[in-house]
C-alpha cells in the first residue's frame, strides 16, 4: 500500500512540475513586445535589413502573404516606405 501510495505521488509530482515548465516556456513569448521592438528598429536604421526583419515577422505570424508583403517592403532599401513597413507590422 505504501509503495502505490508514493508512485501515485511521484507521479502527481512529475506531472506538475512539466506542465509548469511547458507553461513556463511557452507562455514568456509575447508578440506586442516583439512588434514594438521591431519597429523601433526600423525606425531606428537608414536601411532596415530586410532578412532580419522577415525572420522578426515569420515568428509572430504563420501568415505568409503578410511575411512576404513586409519582406518585400524591407528589401527596397534606401527607397523602403518605413511608414508602409510599420503599418504593416502593425496589422499582424
Amino acid at each position: 500500500m505504501k509503495i502505490k501510495r508514493n508512485q501515485i505521488l511521484l507521479l502527481l509530482v512529475v506531472v506538475i512540475v512539466g506542465t509548469w515548465l511547458y507553461r513556463r516556456r511557452y507562455e514568456t513569448y509575447d508578440v506586442s513586445q516583439s512588434k514594438e521592438a521591431l519597429i523601433e528598429y526600423i525606425q531606428g536604421t537608414t536601411e532596415p535589413d530586410a532578412i532580419f526583419v522577415m525572420q522578426s515577422v515569420s515568428e509572430m505570424t504563420k501568415d505568409e502573404k503578410k511575411v512576404n508583403a513586409i519582406f518585400e517592403e524591407a528589401d527596397k532599401g534606401d527607397l523602403a516606405d518605413k511608414e508602409k513597413l510599420i503599418d504593416l507590422i502593425k496589422k499582424i
